[in-house]
C-alpha cells in the first residue's frame, strides 16, 4: 500500500460495510421490519418473507421490493409500507469499524483529499455520518440517490472538480458490480473491503 499511495491524490470512500458493519447492525434489523409488511401483504409466515428477500437481494434489480410487488401484483402503497416500516430501525447504534477513524486522520495528515460517495436517502446517510463521528475527516460527503443519479457521473465530477487524473484515485468500497467497476472504467485504483452482503 505505502507505494501505491506514493501516486494517490484522492481517495473515494463508500460508506455502508465500508466504513462501519451496515450488514451486522441495520439490514437483518430492516429485513425483519420489511418481512412483516411482505408477510401481511402476501399472507405468508414472516420467516418466509425474510427468505424471499435474501432470494431476491442478488437479482439485478435495483429495487428488490418493487420486484416483489410488481412479481405478486401487490398495491402501489406496498413499497412505501415497507420503507416506512424499515425507517423505525434505531441506527443510534452504529460505530466504525475499529481504526478507521485513526486510518481517515492518517490519510488526511498525509495531504490526501477523502471524498465520501453514497448511495441511499440523504438525510439519513448523513445522519449516519453523523452518528460514526467521521464528518471532520472528510473533504466532502456526496450522497447519490440510486434512482436519480449516476455514481459514475459522480466519480467524473469529483475528477473535474478537483482537477484530478484517475490515476490518481484510489476507490474503496465493498461493492464489485457498484463502485469498484464504476472506478475500474474510469482508470481509477480500487480496494475490495472483503465485509459484509455484497462480499
Amino acid at each position: 500500500m505505502p507505494g501505491l499511495l506514493e501516486s494517490i491524490k484522492a481517495l473515494i470512500l463508500d460508506l455502508d460495510d465500508t466504513l462501519y458493519d451496515c450488514s451486522g447492525s441495520l439490514v437483518h434489523a430492516r429485513r425483519l421490519k420489511a418481512a412483516g409488511v411482505i408477510a401481511k401483504a402476501l399472507g405468508c409466515t414472516e420467516e418466509e418473507a425474510y427468505r424471499l428477500q435474501k432470494g431476491k437481494e442478488s437479482s439485478p434489480k435495483d429495487n428488490l421490493y418493487e420486484e416483489i410487488a410488481n412479481c405478486y401484483s401487490l398495491p402501489s402503497t406496498f413499497v412505501e409500507d415497507v420503507y416506512k416500516a424499515m425507517k423505525e430501525v434505531d441506527i443510534s447504534g452504529i460505530r466504525p469499524f475499529p481504526g478507521v477513524a485513526e486510518c481517515l486522520r492518517d490519510l488526511k495528515e498525509r495531504g490526501l483529499r477523502l471524498i465520501l460517495v453514497t448511495s441511499g436517502q440523504p438525510l439519513e446517510q448523513k445522519e449516519k455520518i453523523r452518528l460514526l463521528g467521521l464528518g471532520k475527516l472528510l473533504d466532502e460527503v456526496i450522497v447519490v440517490e440510486k434512482r436519480n443519479d449516476s455514481k459514475r457521473a459522480c466519480f467524473q465530477d469529483v475528477l473535474d472538480r478537483y482537477g484530478l487524473r484517475a490515476e490518481e484515485v484510489l476507490c474503496v468500497g465493498d461493492k464489485m458490480e457498484d463502485e469498484l467497476s464504476i472506478a475500474k472504467t474510469l482508470g481509477m485504483s480500487t480496494a475490495l473491503v472483503q465485509h459484509g452482503r455484497h462480499y
